[in-house]
């Protein structure tokens, strides 16, 4: 069985996601799609 590898995001990353969301006015899904993070990531509470 392979182990899954958890990836962890910095401080600047989150940010840039947020405004690609709240300034841009990309969807969840587009800024999801631009920063190469897949769509149930949000749903984790250590992303």
């Amino acid at each position: 069985m392979n182990k899954i590898t958890k990836r962890t995001f910095t401080s600047e990353f989150r940010l840039e996601c947020v405004q690609l969301i709240v300034v841009k006015g990309y969807s969840y899904r587009q800024a999801s799609e631009a920063m190469n993070v897949g769509s149930t990531t949000k749903d984790s509470p250590d992303a």
